[in-house]
């Protein structure tokens, strides 16, 4: 990575820091479909109501299995992008809001403060 990219990322990953999910782990808590090949259908709320996700939003969930912190899913996020490819400057700010749409608006993932198993009912797609 470009040492520019690099600087510019941590800049912006220092602002965030002090988010309170930052250092919290996230796991799935809804079944999910396959919707093509790049996004997932999940079902929100206790109305299970369909929503589609976008690739930012299928990439977090997938990560939802409590392996890693916010923190560490963006600075893995960081590292997958080559010395060509710059890492966009909000992606700590895309990975959370990503995070917060699956957490408060459609309830397909929840924060834990240590790691767990994902539910087996949610770990696979339904089919």
């Amino acid at each position: 990575m470009n040492t520019n990219t690099d600087k510019q990322f941590d800049q912006n990953h220092s602002k965030l820091i002090e988010h309170p999910w930052m250092n919290m782990y996230f796991v799935r808590c809804t079944t999910w479909k396959w919707y093509n090949n790049s996004q997932i259908e999940i079902l929100s709320g206790k109305e299970n109501i369909p929503v589609v996700l976008d690739e930012w939003q299928t990439l977090v969930f997938h990560e939802a299995n409590t392996n890693q912190s916010c923190a560490e899913l963006i600075l893995f996020l960081a590292a997958r992008y080559s010395q060509k490819e710059e890492i966009p400057a909000d992606l700590d700010q895309i990975i959370l809001r990503s995070v917060e749409f699956l957490v408060e608006d459609v309830q397909a993932v929840r924060m834990t403060s240590s790691k767990m198993d994902i539910p087996e009912e949610y770990e696979f797609p339904q089919e």
